[in-house]
Protein backbone atom coordinates (compact mmCIF):
# COMPACT_ATOMS: atom_id res chain seq x y z
CA UNK A 1 0.00 0.00 0.00
CA UNK A 2 2.70 2.35 0.65
CA UNK A 3 3.58 1.75 -2.63
CA UNK A 4 0.75 2.89 -4.18
CA UNK A 5 0.46 6.08 -2.17
CA UNK A 6 4.14 6.72 -3.14
CA UNK A 7 3.08 6.69 -6.89
CA UNK A 8 0.21 8.42 -6.55
CA UNK A 9 1.50 11.45 -4.66
CA UNK A 10 4.57 11.68 -7.69
CA UNK A 11 1.86 11.48 -10.43
CA UNK A 12 0.65 14.33 -8.35
CA UNK A 13 3.38 16.30 -8.00
CA UNK A 14 4.42 15.67 -11.59
CA UNK A 15 0.91 16.68 -12.83
CA UNK A 16 1.20 20.07 -10.60
CA UNK A 17 4.83 20.60 -11.55
CA UNK A 18 3.81 20.40 -15.13
CA UNK A 19 1.07 23.01 -14.92
CA UNK A 20 3.61 25.47 -12.46
CA UNK A 21 5.92 25.32 -15.61
CA UNK A 22 3.52 26.12 -18.12
CA UNK A 23 2.13 28.99 -15.84
CA UNK A 24 5.54 29.96 -15.42
CA UNK A 25 6.27 30.18 -19.35
CA UNK A 26 3.08 32.03 -19.58
CA UNK A 27 3.60 34.43 -17.20
CA UNK A 28 7.60 35.05 -17.08
CA UNK A 29 7.45 37.16 -20.37
CA UNK A 30 5.51 39.94 -18.42
CA UNK A 31 5.70 39.41 -14.47
CA UNK A 32 9.29 40.30 -12.75
CA UNK A 33 10.93 36.60 -11.52
CA UNK A 34 11.08 38.18 -8.06
CA UNK A 35 7.27 38.43 -8.14
CA UNK A 36 6.84 34.64 -9.60
CA UNK A 37 8.67 33.26 -6.73
CA UNK A 38 7.33 35.22 -4.11
CA UNK A 39 3.64 34.42 -5.11
CA UNK A 40 4.75 30.94 -5.58
CA UNK A 41 6.13 30.58 -1.73
CA UNK A 42 3.00 32.38 -0.23
CA UNK A 43 0.65 30.15 -1.87
CA UNK A 44 2.59 27.39 -0.92
CA UNK A 45 3.31 28.10 2.64
CA UNK A 46 -0.70 27.82 3.83
CA UNK A 47 -0.95 24.35 2.85
CA UNK A 48 2.68 22.99 4.03
CA UNK A 49 1.53 24.65 7.28
CA UNK A 50 -1.55 23.51 7.36
CA UNK A 51 -0.33 19.55 7.36
CA UNK A 52 2.22 20.31 9.58
CA UNK A 53 -0.70 21.27 12.33
CA UNK A 54 -2.72 18.41 10.72
CA UNK A 55 0.80 16.02 11.60
CA UNK A 56 2.73 17.95 13.64
CA UNK A 57 3.03 15.91 16.76
CA UNK A 58 7.16 16.16 15.57
CA UNK A 59 8.99 18.99 16.92
CA UNK A 60 12.14 19.45 14.76
CA UNK A 61 15.76 19.21 16.22
CA UNK A 62 18.08 22.08 15.76
CA UNK A 63 20.03 20.91 12.88
CA UNK A 64 16.34 19.50 11.77
CA UNK A 65 15.46 22.99 11.58
CA UNK A 66 18.59 24.52 9.73
CA UNK A 67 17.84 21.81 7.20
CA UNK A 68 14.56 22.79 6.42
CA UNK A 69 15.19 26.57 6.13
CA UNK A 70 18.02 25.64 3.98
CA UNK A 71 15.17 23.49 2.27
CA UNK A 72 13.22 26.54 1.87
CA UNK A 73 16.32 28.74 0.76
CA UNK A 74 17.68 26.39 -2.14
CA UNK A 75 14.12 25.60 -3.34
CA UNK A 76 13.71 29.71 -3.96
CA UNK A 77 17.07 29.82 -5.18
CA UNK A 78 15.72 26.88 -7.62
CA UNK A 79 12.71 28.59 -8.31
CA UNK A 80 14.44 31.70 -9.54
CA UNK A 81 16.91 29.88 -12.02
CA UNK A 82 13.99 27.79 -13.12
CA UNK A 83 11.82 30.70 -14.13
CA UNK A 84 14.69 32.21 -15.61
CA UNK A 85 15.41 29.71 -17.84
CA UNK A 86 11.32 28.92 -19.12
CA UNK A 87 12.01 33.06 -19.80
CA UNK A 88 14.85 31.93 -22.37
CA UNK A 89 13.41 28.89 -24.04
CA UNK A 90 10.62 27.05 -24.58
CA UNK A 91 9.49 23.81 -21.96
CA UNK A 92 9.87 21.65 -24.34
CA UNK A 93 13.90 22.92 -24.22
CA UNK A 94 13.95 23.15 -20.63
CA UNK A 95 11.93 20.33 -18.89
CA UNK A 96 14.66 17.49 -19.98
CA UNK A 97 17.17 19.32 -17.87
CA UNK A 98 14.80 18.92 -14.94
CA UNK A 99 16.08 14.81 -15.19
CA UNK A 100 19.20 16.09 -14.29
CA UNK A 101 18.06 16.30 -10.88
CA UNK A 102 17.81 12.78 -10.50
CA UNK A 103 21.58 12.94 -11.20
CA UNK A 104 22.28 15.22 -8.19
CA UNK A 105 20.20 13.44 -6.00
CA UNK A 106 21.97 10.53 -6.59
CA UNK A 107 25.13 11.98 -5.96
CA UNK A 108 24.36 14.03 -3.25
CA UNK A 109 22.39 11.28 -1.57
CA UNK A 110 25.55 8.78 -1.88
CA UNK A 111 28.05 11.92 -0.69
CA UNK A 112 25.54 13.16 2.06
CA UNK A 113 23.82 9.91 3.25
CA UNK A 114 26.13 6.85 2.36
CA UNK A 115 22.59 5.96 0.59
CA UNK A 116 23.61 3.55 -2.67
CA UNK A 117 20.37 3.12 -5.28
CA UNK A 118 19.63 -0.25 -6.28
CA UNK A 119 20.07 -1.24 -10.20
CA UNK A 120 16.77 -0.85 -10.99
CA UNK A 121 17.20 2.89 -10.35
CA UNK A 122 20.00 3.15 -12.57
CA UNK A 123 17.98 1.33 -15.01
CA UNK A 124 15.00 3.49 -14.69
CA UNK A 125 17.46 6.67 -14.59
CA UNK A 126 18.59 5.35 -18.19
CA UNK A 127 15.72 5.53 -19.94
CA UNK A 128 14.26 8.96 -18.29
CA UNK A 129 17.69 10.09 -19.24
CA UNK A 130 18.08 8.90 -22.80
CA UNK A 131 14.23 10.52 -22.89
CA UNK A 132 15.04 13.90 -22.29
CA UNK A 133 17.81 13.56 -24.79
CA UNK A 134 15.68 12.56 -26.99
CA UNK A 135 13.29 14.94 -26.82
CA UNK A 136 15.84 17.93 -27.07
CA UNK A 137 17.90 15.95 -29.97
CA UNK A 138 14.59 15.86 -31.68
CA UNK A 139 13.63 19.47 -30.72
CA UNK A 140 16.57 20.96 -32.30
CA UNK A 141 16.33 18.65 -35.67
CA UNK A 142 12.36 20.31 -35.73
CA UNK A 143 14.01 23.83 -35.19
CA UNK A 144 16.85 23.23 -38.15
CA UNK A 145 13.70 22.20 -39.96
CA UNK A 146 11.34 25.39 -39.29
CA UNK A 147 14.71 27.46 -39.83
CA UNK A 148 15.05 26.00 -43.29
CA UNK A 149 11.53 25.93 -44.13
CA UNK A 150 11.71 29.72 -43.62
CA UNK A 151 14.30 30.37 -46.15
CA UNK A 152 12.67 29.09 -48.93
CA UNK A 153 13.85 27.21 -51.97
CA UNK A 154 17.44 27.64 -52.61
CA UNK A 155 19.33 28.18 -55.54
CA UNK A 156 21.21 27.04 -57.30
CA UNK A 157 25.16 28.41 -57.20
CA UNK A 158 26.86 28.88 -60.76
Amino acid sequence: MNLFKAISFKLISALLFAALSAFVRQLGDVVPVGQLVFFRSACAIPPVLFIYAYRGEYTPTGSELLMLVSTGIFGGVAHIFLTESYRHATASVVAPFDYSSMLWALLLGCWVFGELPSALVYVGATIVAGAGLFVIWRERQLGLKRAREAEGPRRPEI
